[in-house]
């Protein structure tokens, strides 16, 4: 990275690989993609803070990759911001409540079947470990979207103990491009500093 490089978040945005991830899409009883998933995270993290130059890393994640950074923030200290987009895994109680189109309804279907597992759930809500998250913050949430219910997003931004700084947008899945482009004028401020 060369002097006066504003440094470059690393981005996992909703979407992203996704006529790669359709074709190769887990059956729902393979337990092993979150794992994958999360060991490809890991990778990135590992390899974006061994590049020659790096001084600091800043976490860019969106919708699931917004609650895996609300989860893995807490326990690593290289990170020194980060940009939670429409956050998923916040506030179980809330989101189990309501039908989704997102994740959180595997997880409503799983624990219809099988409600034994209901306390296991608490140790992946991003809105506990986001109490534990003390670097700056900036939180996209959508008062709207049916993938990721709202009130767990905004649970994540409202639970976060450092600084931090709301952006409302007024749908989350879809985003509005016009939102989506002043959004990102006001973020790139704010991890340039």
């Amino acid at each position: 990275m060369r002097a006066g490089t504003p440094p470059q978040p690393l981005r996992d945005h909703p979407g992203e690989g996704r006529r790669a991830r359709a074709a190769r899409h887990p059956r729902p009883r393979d337990v092993r993609a979150p794992l994958l998933r999360r060991g490809r995270l890991a990778r990135r993290v590992r390899a974006a803070g061994a590049l020659p130059g790096a001084e600091r890393l800043d976490y860019n994640g969106g919708s699931f990759g917004g609650g895996i950074g609300a989860l893995a923030l807490p326990w690593d200290d290289r990170f020194t911001r980060a940009h939670l987009y429409v956050p998923s895994f916040g506030h179980h109680p809330l989101r189990l409540a309501a039908p989704s189109t997102g994740s959180g309804e595997a997880v409503r279907r799983l624990l219809a079947r099988e409600p034994h597992l209901r306390p296991v759930l608490d140790y992946f809500d991003a809105a506990i470990a986001a109490r534990r998250i003390h670097i700056p913050v900036y939180v996209s949430a959508a008062r709207r979207d049916p993938a990721v219910l709202p009130d767990g997003q905004f649970a994540v931004y409202e639970a976060l103990a450092g600084p931090k700084h709301l952006y409302v947008l007024s749908t989350g899945h879809p985003a509005n491009p016009a939102e989506l482009s002043a959004r990102d004028r006001d973020l790139a401020h704010f991890f340039a500093h």
